[in-house]
């Protein structure tokens, strides 16, 4: 008889029960941006970046496996940051860093509007 029991893969929790194996969502409260995208890392064909000042935000939440692509497109909607798709042609020449168009770049805003209101008030 096969027993029930929880297991951790790789960032997830699975349950196992019989010959099915139940994929729960990754729930997160106030860690490390970085540390999120690394877990979310191997559940994209993608390659994510993230830039220092971006890597100072922290997550709580839930991220679904099977909706990662969306999750990092959404992330615009919870922090100040933009998310750079390099598939893009445009980025390709913009930023020096999306010379592999399978890479996104996780950028804070906060560094620009910095940057703008010192140039604005020197």
């Amino acid at each position: 008889m096969p027993s029930r029991g929880w297991v951790v893969f790789l960032g997830l929790l699975l349950m196992r029960d019989d010959a099915s194996a139940h994929v729960v969502p990754l729930v997160y409260h106030g860690r490390p941006l970085p540390e999120v995208i690394e877990d979310i890392q191997p559940f994209t064909r993608r390659r994510i970046i993230i830039d220092a000042a971006a890597a100072e935000f922290q997550y709580s939440g839930i991220v679904k496996q099977e909706d990662v692509d969306a999750w990092i497109r959404d992330l615009p909607a919870i922090y100040p940051v933009t998310v750079i798709d390099c598939h893009a042609a445009r980025y390709r020449i913009d930023l020096p860093a999306c010379t592999d168009p399978a890479l996104i770049v996780i950028r804070s805003r906060l560094n620009l509007y910095q940057n703008s209101l010192r140039s604005a008030l020197r």
